[in-house]
């Protein structure tokens, strides 16, 4: 029986993330040989009557898809999920969005100046910048390939450099 909650990420034959799937949907790609399991969650099956199937957690299609293009812009939104918890403390409470540099001093809304802050955090910083105030940044924030709350075994194929 297929849990329709859980997701499966898809990529494109070029391995660039194209959208997150249902297990189902996912099932369905593989047996109709549309798509392969690059990724399988550990220990977790999918049992039929007669078979036993890995449980996909990242497929690729076999063919190439062209998609559209369509700019990647730096949202509060989309940096909250790409950063998921503070970028000066680690904490994942109260999250806001601080600029590296800061708008007054020339900073640009780029996902390169755009990190979560918690409130506290951002606060401190005020209108400075990090070096400004002795704040060290945990990771460098970088333009994602593809913006979606993602698990971490997905991070591999979302944020390649």
């Amino acid at each position: 029986m297929l849990n329709k909650q859980k997701e499966v990420l898809l990529l494109n034959s070029s391995y660039l993330p194209l959208n997150v799937i249902s297990v189902q949907k996912a099932m369905l790609l593989i047996f109709n040989g549309k798509a392969t399991i690059i990724k399988e969650v550990e220990n977790k099956l999918i049992h039929s009557k007669q078979s036993i199937f890995p449980y996909p957690d990242v497929i690729r299609l076999n063919f190439f898809v062209r998609v559209p293009y369509k700019p990647l812009i730096p949202t509060k939104k989309a940096v909250l999920i790409r950063d998921g918890f503070c970028q000066y403390c680690g904490s994942d409470k109260h999250l806001t969005i601080d600029h590296i540099v800061p708008v007054s001093k020339g900073g640009l809304n780029t996902w390169e100046n755009m990190v979560a802050a918690c409130h506290s955090c951002n606060s401190r910083k005020g209108n400075r910048t990090p070096e400004e105030v002795g704040m060290r940044l945990l990771k460098e924030p970088k333009k994602p390939l593809f913006v979606v709350k993602s698990k971490t075994s997905w991070n591999e194929f979302i944020f390649k450099s």
